[in-house]
């Protein structure tokens, strides 16, 4: 394929995805805020500002996320390879699963694990990648990385893509904005850096667009894609050594004339070979052939449905925003409601504050021994003393909503009071286990998915280690213990 046309395929492919994920990503990024602290409605927390209203902000939602996330921390998954027969052997196996351990080990796999499973539960969805790099500078041995994708709004992944697991996706991007001046460094032979060159700068660039070139940006997108060619598939039988084998070459006449081959069957089939190009809008700066048939972008989903063929992704923060909204709004009017009957104003005859009006107007806010007033009123007759005009608030009530919403953010994340620790109205330990329980079989999808995904993780690695660890070389493999 010409540079132009991939280039045009890939960014009509790019439209598709953002277009088709424009409603997810609005809601993944307002579930992530809500976590960091934004808990109330923009206009409802400056309205309280400006009048000097308590505003508070009680979050539950970062202690029930920490338990479904650590609980996947507590049973780390793990890739483990298991020999099935033929060359396969256990020997092998082993040796395999020593490469791999040794692989998570150097990557920091933990924490790219963590990291996807985090994202996850909070958004609906985290991504592990898996790439290789030189072993350094001076080698032209390569190895093999395990990551977690930073951020999980830079990866726009193929639509039409249906497993858990991401093992159909034909295409996908991840993107990276670049700093115009750091561009220049990283790409100095770009098409783009020339052009700015020859101009005198990026002063005077004006071909800016809403996306890939921004006043301040350059994005840049590694973009994977599947490359399928029709081929014949071919049942071989070596006659020489009983072994028969499948290929997608043919096997040169002379050798199955001489009969020391012999064609069993054919097929018509598709060779996929995964590709992988570095772009920006207008040129391929960077392309390269990834060994294996799946591309190394691994979706780890939280909550992950279809409704009338649109794909619902969702963590466990979507359907807890209401009742804490509706906590932190309660506690709030607790406070307002407590503070107000304290200031109560007070209620007395015309003359009676005659003389002591600063005492009587800083009551409310300052704590005096004793307050003096004027029995008489201004026509010269007794009366009461000034009487605060208090009613009853209705403190009750807001307490009973600010508990219901306690009780109904428990009940979304299945993270009773048994789960955390605090004491409950289970009297035996059977009890009390069972109901511990609840919480993980709430949320054991998320942890369920996270495992789905590093099993593919692991299913691509053994296919791929041959080819980047095929020549000599000493390296250590990390046993069970």
């Amino acid at each position: 394929m010409a540079d132009q046309d991939l280039l045009k395929t890939a960014l009509k492919r790019f439209d598709i995805a953002e277009e088709a994920d424009t409603e997810f990503r609005r809601l993944f990024r307002e579930d992530l805020e809500f976590v960091g602290g934004s808990q109330w409605l923009p206009l409802a927390k400056q309205q309280r500002t400006e009048s000097s209203r308590p505003c508070f902000t009680i979050d539950r939602i970062n202690p029930a996320l920490r338990q479904i996330v650590n609980e996947q921390r507590q049973n780390k998954p793990r890739i483990e390879v298991l020999p099935t027969g033929g060359n396969a052997t256990e020997t092998v196996a082993n040796v395999m699963q020593g490469m791999i351990r040794q692989i998570e080990y150097d990557s920091a796999a933990d924490s790219a694990y963590d990291r996807a499973g985090w994202y996850a539960a909070a958004g609906g969805v985290g991504y592990l990648r898996l790439r290789a790099e030189y072993e350094s500078p001076n080698s032209f041995n390569q190895k093999l990385l395990i990551e977690a994708i930073a951020d999980p709004m830079t990866v726009f992944y193929d639509p039409n893509s249906v497993q858990p697991d991401g093992s159909d996706a034909e295409w996908v991007f991840i993107v990276d904005s670049v700093p115009k001046d750091d561009f220049q460094y990283r790409y100095p032979n770009a098409k783009l850096t020339k052009t700015i060159e020859d101009i005198g700068g990026w002063t005077n660039f004006q071909q800016y667009d809403a996306s890939w070139i921004t006043q301040s940006n350059v994005r840049v997108a590694e973009y994977y894609y599947k490359d399928h060619t029709e081929a014949t598939l071919y049942q071989v039988m070596d006659n020489v050594t009983g072994q028969i084998y499948t290929t997608t070459v043919e096997p040169p006449k002379d050798i199955v004339d001489a009969g020391m081959v012999m064609i069993l069957n054919k097929r018509p089939t598709t060779k996929t070979v995964i590709k992988w190009c570095l772009i920006t809008r207008d040129e391929i700066l960077d392309e390269s052939i990834w060994p294996g048939d799946t591309i190394p972008v691994f979706p780890v989903y939280g909550e992950d449905y279809f409704i009338d063929g649109k794909r619902i992704k969702q963590g466990a923060v979507r359907r807890a925003k209401d009742p804490q909204k509706m906590l932190n709004f309660s506690a709030s009017l607790q406070a307002e409601i407590i503070d107000l009957n304290a200031k109560a104003p007070y209620i007395g005859a015309a003359g009676q504050f005659d003389g002591f009006e600063d005492n009587w107007r800083d009551a409310n806010r300052k704590n005096f021994g004793y307050l003096e007033y004027n029995a008489l009123d201004i026509n010269g007759n007794p009366s009461a003393p000034p009487v605060r005009n208090a009613i009853e608030a209705p403190i009750t009530s807001v307490q009973q909503t600010k508990m219901q919403a306690v009780e109904d953010l428990k009940a979304i994340f299945g993270i009773f009071d048994a789960s955390l620790g605090a004491t409950s109205n289970e009297v035996s330990g059977v009890a009390i286990m069972a109901r511990k329980q609840q919480s993980g079989i709430s949320n054991y999808h998320y942890y369920d998915n996270l495992v789905r995904s590093i099993r593919q993780l692991g299913k691509v690695m053994v296919k791929i280690i041959p080819f980047y660890y095929d020549t000599e070389r000493i390296i250590r493999i990390i046993k069970p213990n």
